[in-house]
């Protein structure tokens, strides 16, 4: 399992969110050492003030007076005092983190020992209890929960500020990856012969880029469309004479027989060259793209056409594979890879069909001698042969066709020597559906 994500979109995203969830964290701990700090000082604060003037008042007072001076002392502070036994002390909380730290501070002022309670409900009631005149009272002060209660709830809204946080970054490391893929998405579509067009839009930047790039694949597109032209109308102005030469042969007067043979090969020679030269200049992009057509039908249709030669081509692979793909282009492919088992190779010649995972492979392989490897990269490129061959027609254009249609259906042609010997060419075909104007 790779956890580095490999897109732009994966990494940059990452990396904002690791950013994010480190700056939370600091502010995390930084906001809860502050928050266990700064309400208990306030509250140790007022306590202090408190108990001093009812301690100064307790020591000055007349025995008579005191008790009417504490109160109204209380009542200034909007706290209230008891005597022991003069109220019910309610069940206390004594194990809050706070408290400890508000009764350490209170001992350590004070100078002697108090206790500290907490009373949940009605907003949070704080209890001291200490000594004043040397008689036991209880100092209440109410709704101190705000400063001593233990709430999460600042938790959630942090969470949630990073939620949203995340989802920001998300949509703006989306909104820059977006073009860049789509310019992506566009140069594979060049490598696949159909250079078409992004929208120039996005930062300035990649709008930019774009704009470079459309004016780049208008260039590829025209400079293909004039190399298809020329060389279409060169073929097929050669035809021409190639007919005339047919039509004299005809004509010629019965004379040497095998000079006539010769030229008529040589005629025959010379129209396939120019078939492949259209073949190979047209391509088959501008072919429809079938949703659910039968390879295995297709491919059994075209060994029909082979069906009374020597070696026969022996067949193995499904009754039914349906996928999306051109069928004539396809045609052309298969021919071309049996053509050339028979021209270069030996028997047996094979030819397989089936389903590897998400792909449908189709294999042709031959019992003769094979490539060497040095040439196997070598011979996928046009017009190039091995001068090994074993003779025939041909411009070296069967397999750069093969391997152009396999790409234009979005796979790919392998070529490899079986180690009982001959060739075994591969072409993966994916499963999944195709434009209907390129691939």
């Amino acid at each position: 399992m790779r956890l580095f994500p490999r897109s732009m979109l994966g990494r940059t995203g990452l990396l904002i969110a690791l950013v994010l969830v480190l700056t939370q964290a600091g502010s995390l701990m930084l906001f809860s050492k502050l928050r266990q700090d700064a309400r208990p000082r306030e509250i140790v604060a007022r306590v202090i003030e408190v108990v001093d003037r009812l301690q100064r008042t307790a020591a000055q007072a007349e025995p008579e007076a005191r008790r009417a001076a504490l109160q109204g002392i209380a009542e200034e502070f909007d706290v209230r005092l008891f005597r022991e036994g003069e109220v019910t002390v309610p069940a206390l909380n004594l194990n809050r983190p706070l408290l400890g730290r508000l009764e350490e501070r209170l001992r350590r002022r004070l100078g002697a020992a108090a206790k500290v309670g907490f009373q949940a409900g009605s907003g949070g009631t704080l209890w001291i209890g200490m000594t004043l005149a040397g008689q036991p009272h209880w100092l209440v002060f109410p709704r101190q929960g705000q400063g001593l209660q233990d709430s999460d709830d600042w938790l959630l809204w942090l969470g949630l500020l990073l939620v949203i946080a995340l989802a920001a970054a998300y949509l703006i490391v989306a909104h820059v990856s977006r073009p860049i893929r789509a310019l992506a998405d566009a140069a594979e579509r060049i490598a696949q012969g159909d250079p078409g067009a992004v929208a120039e839009t996005g930062p300035e930047e990649t709008r930019v880029l774009a704009r470079s790039f459309n004016r780049m694949a208008e260039n590829l597109r025209r400079a293909e469309a004039d190399r298809t032209l020329l060389l279409a109308g060169v073929s097929h102005d050669l035809r021409t004479p190639l007919a005339r030469l047919r039509l004299g042969l005809e004509l010629l007067p019965a004379g040497d027989d095998r000079l006539k043979g010769e030229m008529e090969r040589d005629i025959v020679s010379m129209d396939e060259i120019l078939g492949q030269f259209l073949s190979f200049v047209r391509g088959q992009d501008s072919e429809a793209v079938r949703a659910d057509c039968n390879l295995a039908a297709l491919v059994r249709e075209v060994l029909e056409h082979y069906a009374g030669r020597e070696p026969p081509v022996l067949f193995s692979g499904p009754e039914t594979l349906k996928l999306a793909l051109r069928p004539v282009a396809v045609r052309r492919l298969l021919t071309n890879l049996i053509d050339n088992a028979y021209r270069y190779g030996a028997p047996p010649i094979r030819v397989a069909l089936e389903a590897q995972g998400d792909d449908v492979v189709l294999s042709v392989s031959d019992g003769g001698k094979g490539i060497p490897e040095a040439e196997l990269a070598r011979v996928l490129e046009p017009f190039q042969r091995l001068d090994s061959g074993s003779g025939g027609h041909g411009v070296g254009l069967g397999l750069a066709i093969a391997d152009r249609i396999a790409r234009l259906h979005g796979g790919r042609l392998r070529l490899g020597n079986r180690p009982e010997g001959g060739l075994r060419v591969e072409v993966g075909l994916p499963r999944g559906r195709l434009g209907s104007s390129g691939a």
